[in-house]
């Protein structure tokens, strides 16, 4: 059985994005038929903000420089 289900995780391998995206696009679609457009939006920006703190976290990046490297583009500065 656990061979099968390597052999399955190497066959679909290229193509992990495009089933990334399809269960994202398919979630985001019951979502917004259930609950309606604003409230997934907040869930959407939720997730979102989650995700980018969880990789500053992850990757122990330095919150103040990721914020001047923004504010120098930003500015113009390079």
């Amino acid at each position: 059985m656990k061979e099968k289900f390597l052999k399955l995780l190497e066959d679909i391998s290229p193509y992990k994005f495009r089933i990334i995206g399809f269960i994202t696009g398919l979630i985001i679609a019951i979502l917004l038929l259930t609950i309606g457009f604003f409230k997934t939006l907040l869930v959407v920006i939720c997730i979102t903000i989650g995700l980018v703190l969880g990789y500053f976290f992850d990757d122990k990046v330095d919150f103040g420089s990721v914020v001047d490297k923004i504010l120098s583009r930003v500015k113009g500065d390079k």
